[in-house]
């Protein structure tokens, strides 16, 4: 099953915890940043690369 199939990120709010279906080597040449330096969450080319790299599909708010 790839990550396009199943949801890579499960959120559990009662115990207030992210986990992340990845393994350990794929965090550990995972792409990241400086923590004084954050990226622009809206720079679709950064979205698009963080997505190609876990295999996911880019949440779409239907609103918009």
């Amino acid at each position: 099953m790839n990550y396009e199939e199943r949801d890579s990120l499960v959120i559990y709010t009662a115990n207030k915890r992210f986990v992340l279906d990845a393994s350990k080597d794929r965090l550990k040449d995972a792409p990241g940043f400086n923590q004084d330096s954050w990226p622009d969450m809206a720079d679709t080319t950064w979205e698009k690369g963080i997505h190609d790299y876990y295999g996911t599909r880019p949440y779409v708010d239907p609103g918009r």
